[in-house]
C-alpha cells in the first residue's frame, strides 16, 4: 500500500558494488500507486502514450492550427512553477506485434502461400524495420524539492502522507484531462498509462538487455497478479522501494559513455538553441538522427513573475555594461538586444516563458559504433535552425537518468529560456500514419516503419479505391501485390473478380488456381451465357430475375443498333422464347445461343409458340440478327457448350482483344455484370472487384454503368471496388467520375508523368501533391506510392521479396525471362518457376535500375 511505500520499513542495505549504489541514488522512484510514480523526493509522475501524426502533409492553415493547439496546451496547464513535462520520442528496432498480426491474417495452408508470407517476414526483419513510441509525462514537483521525504527531521504522520498523495493524484488527474482535451483537439490520440505500464517503462530503460529476454520482471508480474486477484489497482510498493524492485543491472561510467546492462549509452544535449525554428525543423532533425535512439524534450513551467523580473534585471545590467563602460562591450550589447527582444515579444504577444532542454540518448553494444552515432547526432542538431549540441563527457551518468519519467532535474540548463509558440515547434510528435487496424498487407514507410493495409478498414465509411500511375509506374504490380495478400487471407471466403485490358493478372490466376479468360475470337475461351436448367427452375418456380437478365442480354444482341431499346412487349417475346428453349433441354443441361436462334426462326414461321403476325416478323428479324453470334464472327465466343466457373475465388477477364469489336465487348461486359451480381448476393463472402486500364473500358456504356453502380451500392454487399488507370484525367473525364471519386475513400498515387494539377479533385492537399511529384522507384527493389485513406496520407514503399516480385511483375524483360524458364522446364508448376526465378534473379531480369 501507499503508506508502506511512502515510509518504507527498511531500505535495502546490502548493495553489491559501488556502482549499483550509485545507480540507486540517481533513481527517484519510491513506489507506483494509483497509476502514479512516486519519487523518493516526493515528486509524483503520470504518463500518457500518444500517437503522433504527419501534420506536414496537411494544408498550411491546418499546420498553423496544429502548432497553435500545442501552444494552447502549454499555456493552459495549471500549477505553473511546479509542473514539469517530458516528451519521450523513442525509435526502436523491430515491429513484432504487426508482424505477428500479419502472419495470423493468412489462414491458407497452401505451401506456396506460406512460403510467400515467411519469406516476406524474414526479409523485412533483415532490412531493419523499426517502430516509434511517443510518451508524455507530467511531473508535479515536491514543495521541498531537494529535501526529499527521507531527509525530514520529524517523521510525518501517515494520515498526512496519504492525504498529500491523494492531493497530488487529484492535481495530476486534472492536468491529464486538460492535456487529453487539447491533444484530441489537434488530432493526437492519447491514452493514460497504467501503473503496470509505468513500471515496465522504468524496467526496460534500466535493464535494456535483460528486458529483451525477460520482458516482464517477477515483482511486476506478482503485483499485477495480486491486483487482479483482489480486483484492485496495480501497486508496486512495500518494504522494498520500487527502484530496488525494478533494477537488475549494474553500471559504470566512462568519460564518453555510460555502460548499463552491457549496452553503452551516451547523451547528446542541446547547447545553443536555434535563432529560428519552424514546422519543418523537427522532422529534418529526426530524419538525420542515427537509428535506435530516444529523444527527450523536457519542459519546466515557470513562475512568470520571477522569470520575467530576472530577465529585466539581466537586460538592464547588460545595457548599463555597454552604455557606461569605458570599453566597448559588444557582447553585452548583443546580450541586451536578445533580452530586450525576448521581453518585447512576450509582452506584445502574451506568450509565457518556459525552460527547456532537448537531449538524445544513443545506445549501442559497440563503443566505436556509438562514437559514430554521437558524431551524426551532433550534425543532426544543425537541422534545428543551426542549433549547436554537445556530447556531455563525464556527465553521461546523470543525463542517462534524465530520460526516466519524473527525472527532469537531472538535465536542466536554465539558460534555455523560450516562449510558447517557439517551444511548440520543438515538440517531437511527428509520426507517419501506421495504416488500418489489421495487417493482411504490410508496406514500409521512408522511415522504415511498417504500414498496415487492409481493403476492409472499418475506419472508412466505404473502402472503394482508385489507383493512378503512368505506364511503367508500377500500378498493376501494386494491385497484384494487394490482391495476392487478400487471397492469402482466406481463400474460401475472399473472392476476386478482375476485368482487365491486358495480361497483368494471368500469372496470379495460375499461381492461385484461379480462372483466367482471355476473350478473343479464336474460341480458346468461350462464355456460354445460359446456365443449366436447374438454375432457372429452382424447385417448381421460375427464377424471374434470371429470366429478365437473359432477355436483356438477348436484347443487346438482336437489336439493330446500340441506341435501340426493346419495348416491354419485345422483352416479353424474348422471355417466351427463352422458356421454350429451356423446355426442350434436360434439368442438368444448358442451352446455347444457336438453340435460341432456332426457336426464333421457327416461331417466325409459326411452327412453335402462338405468336401473332407482328410478333412472327419480329422473331424472324431477331433470329437473323442473332446469326452474328451463332454462325458468324462471334460464334466461337458465345455459342459453345460449357459454363463459367463462377465459384472460383479468382476470376480474371482479359478484354484486350475486344477493343476492335465494341458490339461484342458490350455483350461480354453485360455477361460479366451478371457474374458480378451473382457474387454480390452472397454477403458472407468478402468480394474485391478490380477494373484495370479503366480508361479503355469507358467507351462501353455497359462497363460505365457497371462501374458507376458498383461504386454506389457494392458496400452494402460486403464488396470493395478498385479502378486503375494511367492519369487522373482518365477518371475525371469519364461518365462515372462522380460516383467513383465521391465513393473512393482510398486513393493510391504512383509516379505520374502528368496530371498533378488535377489531384486536388481527388482531395489531396498541396503538400500531398508535392509528395506525389517526388515518388521514387528502383526497379527490382522497391517502388513508392502515396496513399490517401480518408483524411490520412502517407508515402509508402512496396518492397517485395524475390518470390513476390516474380509473382507480381508485369515487365516485358521479366516476361521473356520467365517464358524461357518455362520452356526449359515444361513440367514445372508455377510455384516452381517463381521460386527458381526468385533465387537466380532476385531483383528481376535486368537487376534493377533507378527511376
Amino acid at each position: 500500500m501507499i503508506r508502506d511505500a511512502i515510509y518504507p520499513i527498511r531500505m535495502r542495505n546490502l548493495i553489491q558494488g559501488r556502482n549499483e549504489e550509485k545507480i540507486l541514488s540517481y533513481i527517484d522512484l519510491w513506489a507506483i500507486e494509483d497509476d502514479v510514480a512516486i519519487g523518493v523526493s516526493g515528486a509524483a509522475t503520470m504518463g500518457f502514450e500518444i500517437k503522433g501524426r504527419n501534420i506536414l502533409l496537411k494544408t498550411d492553415g491546418e499546420i498553423n492550427a496544429f502548432y497553435l493547439g500545442l501552444a494552447d496546451l502549454l499555456d493552459s496547464l495549471p500549477h505553473r512553477g511546479k509542473l514539469d513535462l517530458q516528451l519521450s520520442y523513442e525509435v526502436e528496432p523491430g515491429s513484432p506485434e504487426i508482424l505477428k498480426s500479419h502472419c495470423a491474417s493468412s489462414t491458407t495452408e497452401d505451401p506456396l502461400a506460406r512460403k510467400i508470407t515467411d519469406e516476406r517476414v524474414e526479409l523485412l526483419q533483415k532490412r531493419g524495420i523499426r517502430h516509434t513510441n511517443i510518451h508524455l509525462f507530467f511531473t508535479l514537483r515536491h514543495e521541498e524539492e531537494g529535501m526529499g521525504i527521507r531527509f525530514r527531521s520529524v517523521e510525518p504522520r501517515r494520515e498526512a502522507l496519504w492525504a498529500e498523495h491523494e492531493g497530488k493524484v487529484k492535481v495530476l488527474t486534472e492536468v491529464g484531462e486538460i492535456a487529453k482535451l487539447a491533444l484530441d483537439g489537434i488530432g493526437i490520440p492519447s491514452r493514460r498509462l497504467s501503473g503496470y505500464e509505468l513500471a515496465l517503462y522504468y524496467y526496460r530503460t534500466l535493464n535494456p538487455a535483460r528486458a529483451e529476454m525477460i520482458p516482464i520482471p517477477f515483482p511486476v508480474k506478482t503485483s499485477a497478479k495480486l491486483a487482479t486477484q483482489k480486483d484492485a489497482p496495480f501497486s508496486l510498493s512495500g518494504p522494498r522501494t520500487a527502484r530496488s524492485a525494478l533494477l537488475f543491472s549494474r553500471a559504470w561510467s566512462e568519460n564518453q559513455y555510460v555502460t548499463l546492462d552491457g549496452i553503452h549509452h551516451a547523451v547528446v544535449n542541446l547547447h545553443q538553441k536555434p535563432d529560428q525554428i519552424d514546422e519543418w525543423s523537427m522532422k529534418l532533425f529526426l530524419d538525420h538522427l542515427p537509428f535506435d535512439y530516444r529523444l527527450m524534450l523536457t519542459i519546466r513551467t515557470t513562475d512568470e513573475e520571477k522569470v520575467m523580473g530576472r530577465q529585466k534585471l539581466d537586460a538592464n545590467f547588460n545595457r548599463n555594461l555597454f552604455e557606461y563602460s569605458p570599453f566597448k562591450n559588444y557582447e553585452a550589447k548583443q546580450k541586451y538586444a536578445e533580452l530586450d527582444g525576448f521581453l518585447e515579444e512576450a509582452s506584445s504577444t502574451n506568450q509565457r516563458p518556459y525552460q527547456f532542454s532537448l537531449s538524445v540518448l544513443l545506445r549501442d553494444r559497440d563503443p566505436e559504433a556509438l562514437k559514430e552515432k554521437i558524431k551524426e547526432t551532433l550534425l543532426a542538431y544543425r537541422q534545428l535552425g543551426e542549433a549547436e549540441a554537445v556530447s556531455e563527457d563525464f556527465d553521461h551518468f546523470p543525463l542517462f537518468f534524465s530520460h526516466l519519467p519524473g527525472h527532469t532535474r537531472r538535465n536542466f540548463r536554465g539558460d534555455h529560456l523560450i516562449l510558447t509558440r517557439a517551444l511548440a515547434y520543438f515538440f517531437p510528435v511527428f509520426q507517419e500514419w501506421d495504416g488500418s487496424p489489421n495487417a493482411p498487407t504490410i508496406l514500409t514507410t521512408r522511415r522504415h516503419e511498417l504500414l498496415k493495409f487492409d481493403f476492409w478498414n472499418d475506419e472508412n465509411p466505404a473502402n472503394h479505391g482508385l489507383v493512378v500511375g503512368s505506364t511503367g509506374g508500377g500500378k498493376s504490380f501494386a494491385v497484384n501485390y494487394l490482391v495476392k495478400d487478400f487471397l492469402l487471407g482466406d481463400p474460401k471466403n475472399h473472392h476476386v473478380i478482375v476485368i482487365d485490358v491486358g495480361f497483368s493478372y494471368r500469372k496470379l490466376a495460375r499461381a492461385f488456381g484461379g480462372e483466367y479468360y482471355e476473350i478473343d475470337l479464336s474460341g480458346k475461351y468461350s462464355l456460354n451465357p445460359f446456365p443449366e436448367k436447374a438454375y432457372l427452375e429452382r424447385g417448381k418456380e421460375i427464377d424471374f430475375e434470371l429470366l429478365t437478365y437473359l432477355s436483356e442480354l438477348l436484347g443487346k444482341m438482336v437489336v439493330d443498333s446500340e441506341a435501340e431499346n426493346l419495348s416491354g412487349a419485345d422483352s416479353q417475346l424474348l422471355e417466351h422464347v427463352i422458356l421454350e428453349v429451356y423446355r426442350t433441354v434436360g434439368l442438368s443441361d444448358a442451352p446455347r445461343l444457336s438453340d435460341v436462334r432456332h426457336v426464333l426462326i421457327e416461331a417466325g414461321k409459326g411452327n412453335v409458340l402462338d405468336f401473332d403476325e407482328e410478333d412472327q416478323k419480329k422473331a424472324t428479324h431477331y433470329g437473323k440478327n442473332l446469326a452474328l453470334y451463332t454462325e458468324g464472327l462471334y460464334s466461337k465466343v458465345l455459342d459453345q457448350p460449357g459454363k463459367l466457373a463462377i465459384d472460383s475465388p479468382l476470376l480474371v477477364f482479359n478484354l484486350l482483344k475486344l477493343a476492335d469489336h465494341p458490339k461484342l465487348q458490350s455483350v461480354i461486359s453485360f455477361i460479366i455484370q451478371s457474374l458480378v451480381h451473382a457474387k454480390l448476393v452472397d454477403v458472407g463472402l468478402k468480394k474485391l472487384i478490380v477494373f484495370d486500364e479503366t480508361h479503355m473500358l469507358m467507351s462501353d456504356p455497359a462497363s460505365v454503368n457497371l462501374i458507376r453502380t458498383l461504386y454506389r451500392i457494392a458496400r452494402k454487399y460486403n464488396t470493395c471496388v478498385y479502378s486503375i488507370s494511367q492519369s487522373p484525367n482518365d477518371f475525371l473525364q469519364s461518365a462515372a467520375a462522380d460516383a467513383m471519386i465521391t465513393n473512393a475513400q482510398v486513393r493510391w498515387m504512383l509516379p505520374l508523368n502528368e496530371g498533378h494539377e488535377s489531384l486536388h479533385r481527388f482531395h489531396l492537399a498541396d503538400h500531398e501533391i508535392e509528395a506525389v511529384r517526388h515518388l521514387q522507384m528502383v526497379k527490382g527493389h522497391f517502388s513508392e506510392c502515396f496513399i490517401k485513406s480518408g483524411e490520412e496520407g502517407v508515402v509508402a514503399r512496396l518492397w517485395p521479396s524475390p518470390l513476390e516480385y516474380w509473382l507480381c511483375t508485369t515487365n516485358a524483360e521479366d516476361w521473356l525471362c520467365e517464358k524461357k524458364v518455362r520452356a526449359e522446364h515444361p513440367d514445372w508448376e508455377t510455384g516452381d518457376v517463381l521460386e527458381y526465378l526468385g533465387k537466380h534473379f532476385p531483383h528481376g531480369a535486368t537487376g534493377g535500375v533507378s527511376r
